[in-house]
């Protein structure tokens, strides 16, 4: 049985969440809620959903939603999560969140307590963990070859979900990571 799905935040990633939606045959993509409108009716067009100008309309709207799918922007792209997730499960619905879960550890403790209190899902995409760099960083601490690991920080080749040309730093393998001698 597929569950029914509203995506919040059109913009970057929300396509890319929306083309998987539709693809998959245990999702069932129905609306789509952005702040602004133009943007929320073009989505909504583009994708053969219902658009909503926000997230309490969408969940009025559509009672038997599933699933909310949090897509939203802001400061490093996780600062919008919080509070369409808070609402989301208030109102009883499982939420997936892009990464990351929050950029305030205090708001993803809340989060993470009331998806308890609602007993309902809290996912976070974290899909990078399967990608080819990744392995290759795990490969990497796996073998010792970096040392005590203390701090990682890590380019995928992209900026906010948008697609752009990678070229890996000075000093860097094709991968990307720092080559160590």
């Amino acid at each position: 049985m597929a569950l029914k799905v509203g995506l919040v935040g059109t913009r970057g990633i929300g396509g890319q969440h929306a083309e998987a939606h539709k693809a998959d045959p245990l999702s069932d993509f129905v609306a789509v809620c952005d702040l602004v409108k133009e943007r929320a009716d073009s989505f909504a067009e583009r994708f053969g959903v219902k658009a909503y100008y926000s997230l309490k309309d969408m969940l009025d709207g559509e009672p038997d939603l599933d699933v909310i799918d949090v897509c939203t922007g802001g400061l490093e792209n996780g600062s919008w999560h919080y509070e369409p997730a808070m609402q989301a499960m208030d109102a009883g619905k499982h939420v997936l969140v892009e990464k990351p879960l929050s950029n305030d550890i205090f708001e993803a403790r809340e989060m993470v307590a009331k998806a308890r209190e609602k007993n309902v899902y809290l996912g976070c995409n974290l899909n990078h963990y399967f990608t080819p760099p990744a392995e290759r960083a795990k490969k990497y601490v796996t073998d010792g070859e970096i040392g005590e690991q203390v701090f990682c920080l890590m380019k995928m080749g992209f900026q906010g979900g948008e697609q752009a040309n990678y070229k890996a730093p000075t000093g860097a393998n094709v991968a990307g990571f720092p080559t160590f001698t």
